[in-house]
């Protein structure tokens, strides 16, 4: 085989590895595999796309290709990005699992008919949690020797300890503005600028949807994190609905609630002294 057949062939191998690594990072890994890491506290959804969960599963399960064992080796790791190798393939996997990418646009803060605040994020890449923080993260980051299988939204920390935990992450406690830019369907006029805003996240309307599978409120049952309530545009769940949920309001730092209701996208009421889950995000 000549020089040109093994190149193509080693890029052959390499994308098929690709394809097998992409399919099991999509799918999620089994508890069966996760327990022998010490990992048993994840959840086939919550190990989609988690780098720790997929390293745990091909350090267990060698990856076979063409009747040939495949074993994983980490190369390094950075805020960002965790560098593998696979027989002498080389990946990077990027560490935003659980993040959505804010689009670069001119954006309007605050409820359904405020247009005081208007914005961009022209100059920063903007990463938001898709997901609230859970229980079982917060035990995690407070070095807890017994990890509970519990994957419910945290609401126990105090505002300096969500703020805390975020910073640790390399990130920082969602800011309201950001998480408006996330729920409304982005609708500028280019003409005259006006930005309109709608209560719906899914569409032009102000009618939002009682449907238990799309919207989760108090009547609904069992609160499932990992479930798709609300998904806005970007792709963060929970922008409607949910459980309450802690914000960094910088316009108005008392205003720092987004309550669990269906009534009005982007409306924000007094936080103090209040209960809620959280999420973080990034900014570079």
């Amino acid at each position: 085989m000549d020089l040109e057949k093994k190149a193509m062939a080693s890029i052959n191998i390499k994308l098929k590895l690709a394809k097998i690594i992409s399919k099991t990072w999509r799918q999620g890994i089994s508890n069966d595999y996760l327990n022998k890491c010490s990992l048993g506290d994840h959840n086939t959804q919550s190990s989609r796309c988690s780098t720790e969960a997929l390293i745990c599963f091909y350090k267990n399960s060698p990856l076979v290709l063409e009747n040939k064992k495949y074993q994983l080796k980490v190369l390094k790791e950075d805020l960002i990005n965790t560098y593998i190798e696979i027989g002498s393939y080389k990946f990077i996997l990027e560490k935003k699992c659980h993040t959505r990418f804010l689009p670069k646009r001119i954006y309007s803060a605050g409820a359904v008919n405020y247009q005081k605040d208007i914005w961009d994020n022209f100059h920063e890449d903007v990463y938001i949690d898709k997901y609230y923080i859970t229980n079982k993260e917060v035990l995690l980051w407070n070095n807890k020797l017994k990890i509970k299988n519990d994957l419910n939204p945290n609401t126990s920390l105090t505002l300096d300890q969500k703020k805390k935990f975020c910073h640790d992450k390399k990130m920082k406690l969602l800011q309201s503005r950001y998480l408006d830019a996330a729920s409304f369907l982005p609708l500028r006029d280019s003409k005259t600028g006006y930005i309109y805003k709608f209560n719906s996240p899914f569409n032009k309307t102000n009618r939002v949807s009682r449907n238990c599978d799309v919207i989760f409120d108090k009547k609904c049952g069992v609160f499932n994190n990992y479930k798709d309530y609300a998904v806005s545009w970007v792709g963060i769940n929970h922008v409607l609905g949910s459980i309450d949920e802690i914000i960094d309001n910088k316009i108005d730092p008392r205003y720092s609630l987004k309550q669990a209701s269906l009534l009005s996208l982007g409306r924000k009421v007094l936080g103090d002294r209040v209960k809620g889950a959280f999420r973080c995000m990034a900014s570079y």
